[in-house]
């Protein structure tokens, strides 16, 4: 009787570990459709790409931000965008798209003050110029009407501007859906102004140089980042590690399984 019931606790232990595995072999993507997955928006069209930066120089005599920004500290931010916002300018070397949604956003967090686009009042766009100035390219996330810093400032301009002088690093002024490749990149700056609301003649300014650049994993209605698990995949060898352990005991050990033979 003990034997017997030793038997189905590890029939029952068998089904429990074969059973995931196996499932989780067949219905898990594959590598490329898990890259396709993490790599497509959640929103159509909308996109989000991460940075982080290390700033390069702090200008503020007038202590305007607190003393906490310094050189060579690093920052970091996002900006949101819509892909499917058509080109506003007829220009064929000049891509202009404007956002409107509240969903598409401009962010920079540097210590401990968020430099961000207005939602409701928005004047944020992204330019593409494809051999527009010269032989030059260039593309610049722009964003000109801010929420005011925790502290009271004004931000007026959030700008992050890379150029390529050798006219290589775009093949045209669409818009593109992928971070930018910041080896293609030349001039590369990130900036930040802004001034005092009482005192305009009091004025800050910071000027970074974003040292990586990637896309988001996932965007909802919202603008904002989905953080997804990552699913247990399992080597498709472990599955026969498992049924090999299982067959091995059946062999030596058939009595204890009684409940799989016919009587």
């Amino acid at each position: 009787m003990k034997k017997k019931i030793f038997g189905i606790m590890c029939c029952m232990l068998m089904i429990m570990t074969i059973l995931p595995v196996t499932g989780a072999l067949n219905v898990q993507p594959s590598k490329n459709e898990r890259e396709t997955l993490q790599s497509t928006p959640a929103s159509p069209g909308l996109i989000g790409i991460r940075f982080v930066a290390r700033v390069h120089s702090v200008d503020d005599p007038n202590n305007l931000l607190g003393g906490g920004r310094k050189t060579k500290n690093k920052i970091s931010g996002k900006y949101v965008y819509d892909s499917g916002i058509p080109d506003s300018d007829p220009d064929t070397t000049v891509g202009h798209y404007p956002f409107t949604s509240y969903s598409c956003r401009f962010e920079v967090y540097a210590g401990g003050l968020t430099f961000k686009n207005s939602p409701s009042n928005m004047d944020f766009s992204i330019w593409v110029y494809n051999n527009h100035f010269g032989d030059s390219d260039e593309f610049s996330v722009l964003s000109l009407n801010n929420l005011q810093l925790d502290n009271g400032m004004l931000v007026n301009i959030i700008q992050w501007d890379i150029t390529d002088f050798n006219g290589t690093a775009l093949d045209s002024d669409i818009l593109p859906t992928t971070a930018p490749v910041l080896s293609e990149w030349e001039l590369n700056s990130l900036l930040l102004i802004g001034k005092d609301p009482s005192d305009p003649a009091k004025t800050y300014g910071i000027q970074a140089n974003v040292t990586k650049a990637t896309k988001n994993i996932a965007i909802d209605g919202k603008g904002t980042e989905i953080n997804k698990a990552t699913p247990l995949i399992v080597p498709y060898s472990l599955h026969f590690l498992f049924q090999a352990f299982w067959e091995r005991l059946f062999a030596r050990l058939p009595q204890l399984f009684t409940i799989l033979h016919h009587h």
